[in-house]
């Protein structure tokens, strides 16, 4: 009988280790590391740290700073000349919001119909284990990784890796690598593979009116002095047109940036499929211009929600016009937009556009590029091989509309190094929302490709 191949004795191995590796998955969602809770982010890291150093590897530290969640840091480096990846994943969570909308304990996981349920099963604890279960995988059943390995796993990714460009700044030479695999994607169906191509950017601002400085009696002086809640709610209808275009001109849809092929495969998706995965409701219809696919208006094309409207609340209210209303605008950007042109033209538009002189003031509270990979690279063919084996299906081109700003960081200080950004949710995974879950099977299938992506990312891969 022939001797295994390396590749073929990490498979095995991580087979072996599924059902450990569940329970490791497990035990992590038990962890409530939201990341308010300085006390549960540390012993999620130091749970971490553990079952790396468990896992075979020798160098693994906590890289601690004042007021920042630890990042775990692992690293396997065997040949300086060999080519270094780095896997990346994030162990802090959302709050869990109102129980009474789980079915079960969010903090305790739960196995239903296949499915793993627990806040941050599918965001991203099960993109830790996988990146945990595919260097066990190699250092147990072979005894060395293919390759040059770091491992970053932060715990600040939820409130937008406020200290990460700090910690790649300070740190540069320590955390440089030549590719990045970042598990903290969706795949569009259960079942099917995806590499994520295009994040999209964003653009966060209070915006705040300001009328004389006390109420006034809606009945006495209604039809004369100036409505702050009226002018804020007619400055952001003027933002956008009837079809759904911002009206801001680095946003106009000429700049739009010139689509892979291999990104055209989901863009034939319904407005039924939209509308089931949605929930929305039978009569209601979906927004945007109709001649703009539907993956186009959610990939590429920049949006406008108002998250947060402040005025006197309904129950109670008086008959009054408010002196002061304010409202949260987030705006997504198309993934090549450079997000400081439109956060300025966006604060100049309403400026320009207040209505009666009511005072209007415009924060910016975040300000995030976007992110466009290379697909020509051979590192996104490496990927998309091992996806393909490992699902045994065809990999999807994905673009998304949220934003991973450590994306553009990382391209920043590394010299643009290709990021494989791979699906660890699903329609049904409900991230961020109650009975978040992980199909069990598919998160399987994506430990074995991250064991297979080792092997095809490393020299000795005549493909690569």
């Amino acid at each position: 009988m022939a001797e295994l191949t390396d590749q073929a004795k990490a498979l095995r191995q991580a087979a072996a280790d599924h059902t450990r590796n569940i329970a490791s998955l497990c035990e992590l969602i038990r962890i409530p590391s939201v990341s308010s809770d300085q006390e549960a982010l540390i012993t999620a890291a130091e749970a971490i740290r553990a079952e790396l150093k468990e896992s075979g590897l020798q160098d693994v530290r906590l890289i601690n700073g004042s007021g920042v969640a630890p990042y775990v840091f692992a690293q396997w480096i065997d040949n300086p000349r060999l080519p270094t990846v780095m896997l990346y994943a994030h162990y802090d969570v959302q709050p869990a919001g109102e129980r009474s909308q789980w079915s079960s304990e969010p903090f305790v996981s739960i196995e239903r119909e296949g499915r793993l349920y627990g806040r941050g099963a599918a965001d991203d604890k099960g993109g830790v284990v996988a990146h945990i279960a595919a260097v066990r995988a190699w250092l147990k059943g072979v005894g060395r990784l293919p390759l040059n390995v770091k491992l970053l796993i932060e715990g600040e990714e939820e409130i937008g890796s406020k200290h990460f460009a700090a910690l790649l700044d300070s740190h540069a030479e320590l955390l440089k690598s030549d590719v990045v695999v970042i598990p903290d994607s969706m795949n569009w169906n259960v079942g099917d593979p995806s590499l994520t191509c295009s994040t999209r950017g964003a653009v966060t601002a209070i915006v705040e009116l300001t009328g004389v400085d006390h109420s006034l009696h809606s009945g006495v002086w209604g039809g004369l002095a100036p409505d702050p809640v009226m002018g804020i709610c007619q400055m952001l209808s003027m933002l956008v047109s009837g079809d759904g275009e911002v009206q801001l001109e680095s946003l106009r849809r000429e700049g739009r940036r010139q689509l892979d092929e291999r990104e055209i495969a989901l863009r034939g998706i319904t407005g039924e499929e939209v509308a089931i995965r949605i929930g929305l409701p039978k009569g209601m219809s979906l927004v945007g211009d109709p001649n703009i696919s539907l993956a186009d208006r959610i990939w590429n094309e920049p949006c406008i929600t108002v998250t947060g409207f402040d005025a006197p609340a309904v129950n109670g209210a008086p008959n009054a016009i408010q002196g002061v209303a304010r409202a949260r605008i987030n705006l997504r950007l198309p993934p090549a937009a450079d997000p400081s042109v439109v956060a300025a033209q966006l604060a100049s538009y309403l400026e320009r556009h207040t209505p009666h002189g009511l005072k209007c003031t415009v924060t910016m509270t975040s300000v995030q590029a976007g992110w466009v990979a290379d697909l020509g690279r051979p590192e996104y063919a490496a990927g998309s091989r091992a996806l393909a084996a490992a699902y045994e299906r065809p990999v999807s081109y994905l673009g998304t509309g949220g934003t991973l700003p450590l994306l553009r960081w990382i391209a920043k200080f590394f010299n643009n190094p290709p990021c494989l950004v791979l699906g660890t949710e699903d329609p049904m995974s409900n991230a961020h929302g109650p009975d978040e879950s992980l199909e069990l099977a598919d998160w399987h299938k994506l430990c074995t490709a991250q064991t297979l992506l080792l092997g095809e990312l490393s020299p000795a891969n005549a493909q690569f």
